[in-house]
């Protein structure tokens, strides 16, 4: 996985490479809200890609953001 380079805008784009394919761009923001932030992910289906596999990736993520959260608000941090 590779990610933007550090800046201050909050941009955590990243590409994903899977087992030799070509890598998959996903764009990544975080937004401050109050004394929090949110993070916003997106995923593109792209073309050939199947619904199931989109599907199976969608979750993975949204597994990934609650892993995050869950680390961001314990006390131990990340």
């Amino acid at each position: 996985m590779y990610f933007s380079a550090p800046n201050e805008s909050g941009i955590l784009d990243h590409r994903v490479v899977r087992d030799g394919s070509e890598p998959v761009f996903v764009p990544m923001r975080v937004f401050p809200n109050g004394s929090g932030a949110e993070i916003i992910v997106t995923l593109f289906q792209w073309p050939g890609l199947s619904d199931a596999y989109f599907e199976r990736d969608a979750e993975t993520t949204s597994k990934d953001l609650n892993t995050l959260k869950r680390l961001l608000e314990s006390d131990q941090g990340i």
